[in-house]
């Protein structure tokens, strides 16, 4: 009885440690494109599905922008995923992984600015990140209409 204790202390220290701040999201779209037209979504999506079918019908656990507005949201230590839809025709996934420092195992607060570029024939998002691990992601735009035949947007 004391390891199973000890075990369940051990196990709940774990997942209560990766909880987050709260971050912030800016979007901004090309002079000729719509924000309105702009979703993003979090949570996590396995790369291990045959295709991006699945993602696109069925999203992401939490909309953190729409219809210009943006949403507070918390990261998690390890793979937080965006996906972000255009127009109801283009969609893109980008994943932003955060280590666990072991110290106090609660990352910091991001600042996620995602820029839809006007790439001619296919939007490009340009995410950049910044906080204690940021990055720059850049990524093209895939459509919709062929999730199935996608995986992870190729």
């Amino acid at each position: 009885m004391e390891k199973i204790t000890l075990s369940m202390i051990l196990l709940i220290s774990i997942l209560t440690s990766c909880n987050s701040v709260d971050n912030s999201i800016n979007v901004t779209v090309d002079d000729n494109l719509d924000l309105d037209l702009v979703k993003v979504e979090y949570g996590f999506y396995s790369g291990n599905e045959e295709s991006d079918k699945k993602l696109v019908d069925n999203g992401l656990d939490k909309t953190i922008f729409e219809n210009g507005n943006p949403k507070s949201f918390n990261t998690i230590c390890g793979e937080n995923d965006f996906l972000v839809t255009y127009a109801d025709k283009y969609y893109v996934k980008v994943r932003h992984f955060i280590p666990n420092d072991f110290d106090d195992g609660i990352p910091d607060g991001h600042k996620y600015n995602f820029e839809i570029i006007d790439n001619q024939n296919t939007p490009l998002l340009k995410l950049e990140i910044e906080g204690t691990d940021g990055e720059i992601i850049t990524k093209e735009f895939a459509e919709i209409k062929n999730a199935a035949n996608n995986k992870q947007g190729r």
